[in-house]
């Protein structure tokens, strides 16, 4: 067939794997970079909301909860997906620390930005 040597020429300019081990190597390698882009949009949402004023905050806080959480997850997921090693182990570790600390930080936000949802709905039905 004609059309496979430039297609081959064409795979390899657009860094296609030749092999499942490694395509396996290039998923795992975009992977692990997911993990930290969600980790530092994480951090950013935090640090964004600890920028707020006060009153602000309680509206934000859901969302930021939001972020943390589905970051740490993110972090979870890609951490089960790669073959375990120390490193990982203590990348991860680390990674979930940071998430974890930001979500107790902001869940008593959230929550009491929910309770001053509540208690403005209820004073517009008096």
């Amino acid at each position: 067939d004609g059309g496979y040597a430039p297609a081959l020429r064409e795979m390899a300019a657009l860094r296609v794997p030749e092999s499942l081990d490694d395509d396996a190597a290039a998923a795992q390698l975009s992977s692990a970079v997911l993990a930290e882009v969600a980790r530092e949009v994480a951090e950013k949402e935090l640090a964004g909301l600890r920028s707020e004023k006060a009153l602000t905050r309680r509206f934000r806080a859901p969302q930021t909860l939001a972020v943390l959480r589905a970051a740490r997850e993110v972090v979870q997921d890609v951490a089960n997906f790669l073959p375990a090693s120390e490193e990982l182990s203590r990348s991860v570790g680390e990674q979930r620390a940071l998430l974890d600390a930001g979500i107790a930080e902001v869940e008593p936000m959230a929550a009491a930005g929910q309770q001053a949802c509540y208690e403005e709905e209820d004073e517009d039905y008096v």
